[in-house]
């Protein structure tokens, strides 16, 4: 836990550990996790913006098929320095970029400026022609209509059947 309570009852960042235990999957680790140093939201982000590159990089993490956690964590240290080698030329490389700096320069007890991340994945989606607003593919483009039972799965196209997602299957 990155903060806690105080005797006064506010809250304060909690003093770092010296040493910390490997936590999470290593494909997605944060650097500190990898060197067993204490991890706070930035971490959470910047494994965050791992998943994120796996999933919008056409071949995913140049580490993908690894799991010895050296490699990786070599592998990782070397995007520092060379962050281009995350992106494999995608149209929003450079404001990709400025979101890895600025976690990259974050420290333990920073405050993350989510906003700023935000701003920034905005002018990606923005300099990729995504439309982040728009809905996804499973969502219905008029919100009142039902579910039809001949609707089918983007992914597989099995039919779906009502009540499976979308507004239907939302509790109130």
């Amino acid at each position: 836990m990155y903060k806690k309570r105080n005797i006064q009852g506010g809250m304060e960042i909690k003093t770092p550990r010296d040493t910390v235990l490997f936590k999470g999957t290593v494909r997605f680790a944060s650097i500190a996790c990898h060197r067993n140093i204490e991890m706070g939201p930035k971490d959470d982000c910047e494994s965050w913006f791992y998943l994120l590159l796996d999933l919008i990089v056409p071949k995913g993490l140049s580490w993908r098929r690894e799991s010895d956690k050296i490699i990786v964590q070599k592998i990782k240290e070397s995007c520092r320095t060379n962050p281009e080698m995350l992106f494999n030329k995608i149209k929003c490389e450079q404001d990709l970029t400025k979101i890895f700096s600025y976690l990259n320069n974050l420290e333990y007890t920073d405050t993350v400026d989510y906003e700023y991340i935000y701003q920034l994945l905005g002018e990606a989606g923005k300099n990729s022609q995504v439309d982040l607003s728009a809905p996804y593919e499973w969502e219905s483009v008029n919100p009142s209509a039902p579910i039809s039972s001949q609707q089918t799965s983007p992914i597989s196209h099995v039919p779906v059947s009502p009540g499976l997602g979308g507004q239907d299957s939302v509790k109130k």
